[in-house]
């Protein structure tokens, strides 16, 4: 089973809290772990389609970022398979979709619930510290007037230990990781010596076969007389054949 990431996790949080939010405007107390993660599940899937066939449908129009009309048509092509007010109509306006008409008319008549927490901006973006520059700090710059003082100052000191232990440390990783390639290296080699001798024993294996069988070929076409090449006149003393007794019985009586 595949790892989920955090920002899959928080998402798929949200969708069970929003779910469970919407069971329970429609009148149900109590619900399994397993039917609401389901019910989320389903619920980010629509969500992420929606994004997929709006972004693809931008781009179908030569654009980089999807609208309103987009996310309409994407609507529209997800409920084509229950069918919706107006759906015959291929050339009806997008503002006057019966997908848009039902959005409306529950949007009118629903009770907005609000969200039960408070969501944070997805993706959390982490503040950004800025140095304060020389001029705040009233600090001299020192490489003299041709260094700005809307410049950051210079970092401490302490930074540059540091940045020399993280070298060390970078060193000493890397050592590790060269420790780690010429063990993995020795276990490879005899790994890769042992595939080159199968495949050469297979290979020996294979001619031993082949010739073996061209050995059985050939010895059964000596064994058969009729599979031997023909014999030129005079290599060989063929002696000619004697007849019955009785077939020359029977050729001096016809003669007579």
């Amino acid at each position: 089973k595949r790892k989920k990431l955090a920002t899959d996790e928080f998402a798929h949080g949200i969708a069970r809290i929003a779910v469970a939010q919407v069971c329970e405007s429609l009148g149900f107390q109590a619900f399994q772990q397993s039917a609401l993660d389901c019910l989320a599940d389903v619920g980010v899937r629509y969500i992420r389609e929606i994004g997929k066939l709006a972004t693809s449908s931008a781009n179908s129009g030569n654009r980089s970022q999807c609208n309103v009309f987009d996310v309409i048509q994407c609507l529209e092509d997800l409920g084509s398979s229950q069918g919706f007010l107006g759906a015959s109509d291929v050339s009806h306006s997008l503002s006057g979709s019966g997908i848009v008409r039902d959005i409306i008319r529950y949007v009118t008549k629903a009770e907005e619930i609000p969200f039960a927490y408070l969501i944070p901006a997805f993706p959390v973006v982490k503040e950004r510290k800025v140095d304060p520059t020389c001029y705040v700090t009233d600090e001299v710059p020192p490489g003299g007037d041709h260094i700005p003082s809307w410049l950051p100052r210079f970092p401490d000191p302490s930074t540059y230990a540091n940045a020399n232990s993280d070298n060390e440390n970078n060193s000493e990783t890397g050592l590790v990781r060269k420790i780690q390639h010429a063990d993995d290296a020795q276990v490879e080699r005899p790994l890769n010596n042992l595939q080159q001798k199968i495949i050469r024993d297979v290979s020996e294996a294979r001619v031993a076969i082949e010739a073996f069988d061209a050995a059985m070929v050939q010895q059964k076409a000596d064994g058969n007389p009729f599979l031997l090449p023909p014999v030129r006149f005079g290599e060989k003393k063929v002696s000619l054949p004697v007849l019955p007794f009785r077939f020359l019985e029977e050729e001096v009586g016809y003669r007579n």
